[in-house]
């Protein structure tokens, strides 16, 4: 399995969280809890949290996928929401690859 991680500084990182959830949980399984959603795609797996307090909170995604190609899907599904809810001030994930 191929890990990777990305993550967005944004004082919505709650919200956008929430909305994320709440939009895929319409179309895949997800779980959700306060801080942390849990996104079950057919091709892939997605945890988003919340990292750091007050202003300085991140929107955080660690996903995992079983090749490269389903890695690249995954993280333009997630690219594409994120930007199109954050359509006024795009929000843009830089993502990296973890040790498996």
């Amino acid at each position: 399995m191929l890990k990777s991680q990305a993550s967005v500084a944004t004082p919505m990182a709650e919200q956008f969280l929430f909305k994320l959830a709440k939009h895929f949980a319409k179309k895949i399984p997800v779980q959700q809890e306060s801080h942390q959603a849990q996104l079950r795609f057919e091709f892939g797996d997605c945890r988003m949290s919340i990292a750091g307090e007050g202003e300085s909170l991140a929107l955080v995604f660690d996903c995992e996928t079983p090749d490269a190609a389903t890695q690249q899907r995954l993280h333009w599904v997630l690219d594409a929401h994120l930007e199109l809810l954050t359509r006024r001030e795009p929000l843009r994930p830089v993502w990296r690859a973890l040790e498996s």
